[in-house]
Order: C-alpha cells, then structure tokens, then sequence
C-alpha cells in the first residue's frame, strides 16, 4: 500500500476581517482523472509561444519550466522578504517536493543557482516583470518566464502568493479541496512554455468565505487584507461605535448630531489604528428596532418607504467628513434584512457617496433553490430588481450572500450548489466588487462544507468560466473526494435538490428560504401525511456511498459528509428504532470528526492488568484496495492500555486511518506494533488523557495532526508528553517532519529514539 499526505496549513493565518477591498493542513494524493482550463488570463507575447501545440503528456516528474526540468530550480525570495512570502515559498518546497521528489532549495538572489523560481519582485528582475506587473490590479500577479528564470509577483504580498497557488494549480495540477485534502491531478500536469507570459487581476477584488477553515484561504484566494479585523469592523458594531449599547441593541437615533459626532470619533480611532487599511465599517446592530423619531421617519418616507433613508443619510455624513480627513479611506454599509434597509432608496432623495460601498445582504424574501437572476422564480424576480437598484446608484457594490440554511446551524442543508454558477454569472453582469459568504462557520457538521467552500472559493476567483467548467470542477471534488461513493452522493445531492423545487411542500410553494424547515426536503407532508419516502431513499443513498471499496481518507471524507443527514434523520425518521440509531450515529460522529456534540467523551480506561503484547479488541476495521487492513474506528474499545493489531480475521493490518481514534477519552498508552506503517491525520486528535504513544521503526507516514495540534483545543493531546520511537533521531527528524514539523503539531513532547532523546 502507498500512501502519501501532505499537509498544507500555511503558518501566517489571516486575521478574520469584515469584507471587501474596495479598489477597482493538507494531504495530497496523485491521481489520474479529468482535464479543466487553468484559473488565469494568459497573454503571450512571443510568437513561438502562441503557434506553439499543446504539450505532450507530461509527467508531475518531468515538468520543464522553459527547456528546463524543474528539478534545477531552487525558489528565491528577497533578503527582506515578508514572511508570509517566505511560508508560502516553504509551502511551494514542500508541494514540489511531495509531487516530484525533487526538494527545492530556499535561496536569496545572493546565494541563487542557475535557475530559480521567483517570488516577488526586488532589485534586479527583468523589465518584463516590470512591464507586465503595470498591468497587476489588486491581489492579482504576473508570472513570467524569462532566461533561466520563472518570475510570480504580485503587487501587493498577497497576490504574490496568489500567483504561487495558481502555478501549482495549472501547471503541477494541484487542487486544494479541504483544509487537510490537497490532490495531483495528473491529467493536469504540464510544462510552463518558454516565454510563458500571464496577467491575472480578479474580477471581484474583495472576496471571503466565512467558513471553518481559515488556513486554507490563501491557497483558495480569499482576500480582505484591505479592511479592518473583526475587533475594528465587525459584522454588528453601531452601537459600539456610537457608544449607545452593542452589537444586539436597538439602533441609534441616526438624526441625533450627537450620535454622528460619536461615530465618527470612533471610527477616526480605528482608522488611525490601522494606518495600511483602506476599508472601515459602520454596520447595523443584529436586530430591527429602528429609530422612530419624526427625523428618521420623515427620512424613511421620503426615501421610498425604508429604513435605508435615514441610515445611508447618516452614513453620508459620516462619508463626507471622513474624505475630508482622511480622502484614500472607504466605509461600508451591511443592508442587513431589518426594516426594509435591503431595498434600495428612491436616488430621486439620497444616493451612497462615493467613498461607501454598499453591502447588500441576500437574507429577505431570497429564493436560494433559484438563481437570483432567474426570471421564472417569482420571490427573485424582486430581488434581482432591488440588486439592479441598487447597483445603479453605487460607485461600490458588494454582496453578503448565504450558503448554508439558518434553521439548523448545524446540518445546514441548504440545496444552492446547483445555483452557484448562475449567481455568480448574476454578480459580475451587476459589477460587483466585492463577494461575503456567510458560510460553515458556526459548525463543521454542515451539509457538504467542503465541496461547497471549495466550488465558492474557485468561482470568486474565476466567475468567468463556463458552466460546463463549473459541472467539471463538482465532478472532480466527488471523484477525487469520494472516491467510488461519489455517484450516491451525487444522487443524494440531486435528490435532496429536486425535493426542494417540489410543489406544495411549503408555503412558499417550490421555493426555498434560509429559514426553510428542513423536514420539506427529507419528510415532507404530502395531503396531510407525512412521507418517508425521500429520507428512505436517502438512507439508502448514504449505506451504498459507505459500503463502496473506499480508503481510509475516502472513508473518512464520506463518513463525515454523512453526519448532516444523520442529524436529521434523527428527528425524521420512519421509526423510533431508525431515530435512536442515527441518534447513537450522530453524536458519535461529532465526536470523530467535528466537536464533541453532547459536551462528554468515554472516562479514562483502565491500564492495570494490560499486557503490550496483547492485540486490543473491539475496534472496526477497513480494507484497503490491496487486501490490507486499517483500523477505521474505536468500536466498543474502552480501556486504557490500546495495542493496535497488526492482524485481523487472518488479514494483515497496516494502518491507522484517519480520525480513527479521535476523542477517544479512554486511551493513556498507545502501543503501535512493527508492521504498521501509516497512521492518518488526526488520527489520535484530541484525545483528552492519551499520555504515552510507543511507535515502531517501520511507521514509514505519520499524518498531520496525528496526534493531535498543538493550540487547537478541538484537536489538541493535552496530556502527550511522551513518544518512544525505535528509530534513530534521523528517521524521527524525517517522520514527524515531513507532515507536523513545520506547523510544530507537537510541542513539549520528549521523543525517546534509539540512539538519543529529541524534544520537540
């Protein structure tokens, strides 16, 4: 069995931020499957290049940048290079390294060799470089080849490391699909041309996704490095800044000069705090009581009958003595869905100054089944009129949209994946600058996170693509994801999507709202009685996607998928037997791969009496492709003392899968036997009392955050103090280093090898 992870957790994490620029942990695993065009805008300017054919098939080992094998590269960064350069020239080491064998060296123009890959741009890099990054927008970058060299430079940091992850992507055939699952896309590989010559600037400058899975935003092109951090902006601060309450109190009297005097006081303050920012926020508190004073309501009404009369009247104010004193800064406005604030004003009254963007939130009256320009829905059709609206009397204009349904934080079923693609085509026919989805944030159990994150984050970076390109890039996430499950979940998608369009299931009669009880798409009465017939089929769905021949990262990718549809079938299914066993299902699935649900975990096992050479009983296991075993799950284990088998039924174990102990509380000594050779990430995750953890020499893959991560409370081993290894420091150097050793996964941990002791 080969098995190989990489884990691409980027140590500079961006900060949680509040939207938009307003100017104009990772496993990877090669693989064979389909073709897409690559994520940029290339111009070439050398003839040879234009009239050149399409490469042949290339190998990942055999990329040529130029005539030049990549193996002769090393990577440059500046002698003062910022160290989100330097990380993201680390990661572009390690990916290099994983998916050729070749380990670049990390050099200074100083010290460089021959050939070299070039991030950023500094004293001495060609005039092309120069030339072409004239043309770079915002996060956007220019790559150039030129002489012996690849050059990839933003003009601010951030589109540097854009243009980084891009070149992994269209030329190494990278795809970065979760936070811990990065694949090699074979079919992808190819050679970057003598004279390769590419410009990209992104159509939406200020783009995020509000998910769980911060440390992957980079490598998914998520910007806000413009505006301030969440402490400064927030989402609901009104009442902070005007010092009359927080962020769920009434709002002020927008009339009262005594209110605009505090609010712009306040936000001087954090202007002046954040000097490189150029977007601050003013945004509603989280509630609807508005201001009811004969001022505000006269403003209300001269405005066409909405709140956003008095709020953008007052938010002009602010705007006008802002540019005054500070004419390079922006503020915005969230419309957020309280007392008609999303509706447009009559511009006949007041229209946005030029230095506010308009925020507009997708909640009120939303379709999220339909697209929002899709003329035959009948609760868009509106919408859209209030988008277009809106967006001509805006100079900026950005969307807070929502993927995932409020009525169950922590399922989240939401069927809008098929929609995705049209809104998108919506946002850029509206010129949007700017795009916020309130996405899994409140809980990682959502339904389908990944794939949605992932097809969110490609189509804010390239909207213009086709929609057949926007099918392919689902497609790839469920083959490469799932593995031999995915057509069951797609069906289930589909099917789960097709009930939701359904006639006479709710109110709003084959609509869906970001409130819709999911019931409606599980078990929906049907003339007055309920009918089971959806939420059977989708049982049935999830027992074949489950039973298909799977590894364990596939297994564990299908596992947790599931955990949404276990909640609800839960509360919806036929029987009480079927309720009590998703109910048994669901919590311990929580437990395995997201959070501990039900606020306990198993006590401590015991560890008297135990013999280490005794195989542990009770676990679940899986078979690999090959015949091999992994142990897939805890089981009915619950002592303390745990020997991981190295057979089982006569078939040979091999591994540990990923998640397979997660939060297993009753484990204090792990013993891992000779013969195991692979223990997945987050396999040992956080679990609460593990102390002590004996290894053999033949663990040839120790996967990320295996035992645990350091900092992380959800996955941390608090107690892990102690790993024998019967290897030499050198191969533990090269173990723990090769998947945990640059994001320093484990800390205070003595290793006890065979030839000394490491702490890490």
């Amino acid at each position: 069995m080969t098995k190989k992870i990489l884990s691409l957790i980027l140590t500079a994490v961006l900060a949680l931020s509040a939207l938009i620029s307003c100017t104009g942990d990772a496993e990877t695993t090669p693989a064979d499957t389909v073709t897409d065009a690559p994520g940029t805008e290339v111009t070439d300017t050398e003839a040879d290049v234009t009239d050149a054919p399409e490469d042949p098939v290339v190998t990942v080992k055999d990329v040529k940048i130029g005539d030049t094998p990549l193996s002769d590269f090393c990577v440059v960064t500046a002698e003062d290079a910022a160290s989100g350069i330097i990380s993201g020239a680390k990661d572009l080491i390690r990916l290099i390294k994983f998916a050729t064998g070749y380990e670049p060296e990390l050099k200074t123009p100083a010290d460089r060799t021959e050939h070299a890959i070039v991030l950023g741009s500094f004293d001495g890099v060609p005039q092309k470089l120069t030339d072409a990054l004239t043309e770079v927008k915002d996060d956007g970058y220019a790559l150039i080849q030129d002489g012996a060299d690849l050059y990839i430079s933003g003009v601010i940091n951030r589109g540097t490391l854009n243009g980084l992850y891009d070149f992994l992507q269209d030329f190494l055939g990278m795809r970065f699909y979760s936070e811990t699952f990065t694949y090699v896309k074979a079919e992808y590989v190819k050679n970057v041309p003598a004279g390769q010559r590419t410009v990209f600037n992104p159509i939406f400058p200020g783009r995020y996704n509000w998910s769980r899975s911060p440390e992957v935003k980079v490598q998914r092109f998520v910007n806000r490095t413009k505006s301030t951090s969440i402490k400064y902006g927030g989402s609901h601060n009104l009442g902070s800044l005007s010092k009359t309450g927080d962020g769920f109190s009434n709002q002020p009297c927008l009339s009262d000069p005594k209110i605009i005097d505090t609010v712009f006081e306040s936000l001087c303050a954090q202007i002046d705090k954040n000097p490189t920012k150029t977007l601050f926020h003013i945004n509603q508190n989280d509630g609807g009581k508005f201001c009811t004073c004969a001022e505000c309501k006269a403003k209300n009404e001269a405005a066409g009958g909405t709140a956003m009369g008095s709020m953008l009247v007052f938010m002009n104010e602010i705007a006008d003595r802002v540019k005054e004193k500070y004419p390079d800064r922006d503020i915005t406005l969230f419309t957020y869905a309280y007392h008609d604030t999303t509706i447009a004003p009559d511009p006949s009254f007041v229209v946005p100054r030029d230095n506010v963007a308009i925020v507009l939130c997708m909640m009120n009256g939303t379709c999220f089944n339909h697209a929002y320009n899709d003329p035959n829905c009948e609760h868009n059709r509106e919408t859209f009129v209030n988008m277009q609206n809106w967006a001509k009397i805006c100079k900026k204009f950005a969307i807070y949209d929502y993927s995932y349904n409020h009525a169950s934080s922590e399922a989240s079923v939401g069927p809008d994946i098929n929609v995705l693609w049209d809104n998108m085509q919506a946002f850029m026919q509206l010129g949007c600058i700017g795009l916020l989805f309130e996405g899994d944030h409140l809980a990682e159990t959502g339904e389908f996170c990944e794939l949605r994150n992932y097809l969110i984050n490609r189509l804010m970076w390239q909207p213009d693509v086709s929609r057949e390109q926007f099918i392919t890039w689902r497609d790839e996430f469920l083959a490469d994801y799932y593995g031999e499950a995915a057509p069951y979940i797609l069906e289930y998608i589909e099917l789960v999507n097709d009930t939701s369009r359904r006639a006479g299931l709710t109110e709003w009669d084959g609509h869906t709202s970001v409130y819709t009880d999911p019931k409606v798409f599980y078990a929906p009465s049907v003339d007055g009685k309920k009918d089971y017939t959806v939420i059977k089929k989708c049982g049935e769905l999830w027992d074949q996607a489950l039973s298909c021949q799977l590894d364990d990262e596939q297994f564990a990718h299908v596992e947790k998928s599931s955990v949404h549809f276990r909640a609800f079938q839960q509360r919806f299914g036929e029987t009480s037997a079927i309720k009590r066993a998703a109910g048994k299902m669901y919590s311990a699935l929580c437990d395995k791969y997201t959070h501990n649900w039900d606020g306990t975990l198993t006590a401590k096992g015991p560890v008297e009496g135990f013999s280490t050479e005794i195989p542990s009983e009770g676990l679940e296991f899986r078979r690999y492709a090959d015949g091999t075993l992994y142990v897939s799950d805890v089981g009915t284990f619950r002592a303390g003392v745990l020997v991981i088998p190295t057979q089982n039924e006569g078939a040979k174990v091999t591994s540990v899968g990923r998640n397979a102990f997660a939060r297993a509380g009753s484990v204090v000594d792990l013993y891992v036997p000779e013969g195991i050779e692979y223990i997945g990430t987050y396999a040992f995750s956080n679990c609460p009392n593990l102390q002590s953890v004996h290894l053999p020499a033949t663990l040839q893959t120790l996967g990320y955050g295996a035992f645990g991560v350091v900092g992380k409370d959800d996955r941390e081993c608090a107690r892990l103090k102690e790993i024998c290894y019967e290897g030499t420091t050198e191969q533990w150097t090269r173990l723990y280093g090769e998947y945990n050793g640059a994001w320093s996964t484990l800390k205070d941990v003595v290793v006890h090898c065979s030839d000394g002791d490491l702490t890490l």
